[in-house]
């Protein structure tokens, strides 16, 4: 098959580090495969077996968008594409538009949580409009198929694929450090990521714990405000804001617990990655039904609800006090690597790509 994904940007999110393991592994498949980015800064990037292009367009909005789909429609057919796949808004709209009155099929990939992230009123009514016309989605939860199937799809398939395990391990990888740590990894936003939450807590347990510390990895706009926090709970000896981590996987690995504390998510790769190296985590029932979908409450993680500053303290005091339950739930939560491993979750792909094309 010819296959064409489209997304915004090449950096590092969440997002665009699934796209770079997913479009590889199809084109290792056998597959040919093009990214078409809209924003520059992608140049150095290299994928094997990938081709990298440029979609992006000058003026105002709809130059743009007309810009972009233009770039599309003629690459959809030079390429002969097969299908065309929109990885994340706003590009499921170029991939919807841009397919229409070619042979290529059109698939949206929903990347967020459709039930919090609402766009402006333009863009939600740009949602019903295109996206009943597009050929396939994929999500990333029961949940998010379940909205997806109630408000665009229709009759139509949904797929559920989750986000892959993008660094496999295959076996527990071993603490290099007797430091007990408590870690995040995302972005600084408190609407979403809630990382005020997750300090909060950790300022009602520090006490219990005298050489315990809070790593936060990531960068954003509310650094200001965690700082002011950190400062405010008197805590700027024990909780250290890392900014962006070149290997978050290596912190993450050193650390005694990881926590998620967000609000909303699709599929969080942070926790996923966590879990892959066996790490025992506390998760956020954040809406959206990425952690519910990972973790099984008390098997191989702790959920809590989303803002509960107390039960997040409890389940660090918990896991802190007991270090036979954390073993156990990292055992557990290990098993994430076979349940997404990169080959089942490729070929789940490819199978449901092969099924639209073929419709």
């Amino acid at each position: 098959m010819n296959i064409i994904f489209l997304i915004g940007q090449l950096r590092y999110s969440g997002a665009e580090n699934v796209l770079r393991c997913i479009a590889t592994e199809i084109a290792h498949a056998g597959h040919n495969v093009e990214i078409m980015v809209r924003a520059e800064g992608y140049e150095n990037e290299t994928l094997p077996g990938v081709t990298i292009k440029y979609c992006g367009a000058k003026g105002n909005a709809l130059q743009r968008r007309l810009g972009r789909n233009k770039k599309i429609r003629n690459e959809i057919k030079d390429f002969k594409a097969d299908v065309v796949i929109g990885f994340g808004f706003p590009m499921n709209f170029d991939a919807v538009a841009a397919s229409i009155g070619t042979s290529a099929k059109s698939i949206i990939c929903e990347r967020m949580d459709p039930y919090t992230c609402s766009e402006n009123k333009q863009f939600e009514l740009q949602k019903k409009i295109y996206y009943k016309f597009a050929d396939g989605y994929v999500v990333q939860t029961p949940s998010i198929q379940k909205f997806y199937r109630e408000h665009y799809a229709g009759k139509k398939k949904v797929a559920v694929i989750p986000n892959p395990v993008r660094q496999g391990f295959s076996s527990i990888p071993k603490r290099n450090t007797t430091e007990d740590y408590l870690v995040t990894v995302g972005r600084l936003d408190d609407e979403q990521k809630n990382q005020s939450m997750l300090i909060k807590a950790f300022s009602k347990v520090e006490n219990k714990y005298p050489q315990l510390k809070l790593y936060i990895a990531g960068e954003g706009p509310d650094r200001g405000k965690y700082e002011k926090l950190i400062e405010t709970l008197g805590l700027q000896k024990k909780v250290t804001l890392l900014g962006n981590v070149s290997d978050p996987t290596s912190v993450v690995r050193e650390s005694t617990l990881f926590i998620l504390t967000s609000n909303h998510e699709g599929m969080p790769n942070a926790l996923i990655e966590a879990m892959a190296q066996g790490k025992p985590c506390i998760s956020t029932k954040c809406s959206g039904g990425g952690a519910e979908y990972l973790i099984h409450d008390g098997e191989n993680g702790i959920l809590i609800d989303c803002n509960d500053v107390e039960a997040c303290a409890r389940s660090i005091d918990l896991l802190m006090s007991d270090e036979s339950k954390r073993n156990r739930l990292g055992e557990k939560a290990f098993e994430v690597n076979r349940m997404l491993n990169v080959e089942v979750i490729t070929n789940r792909w490819i199978d449901y790509i092969s099924e639209i094309c073929c419709k």
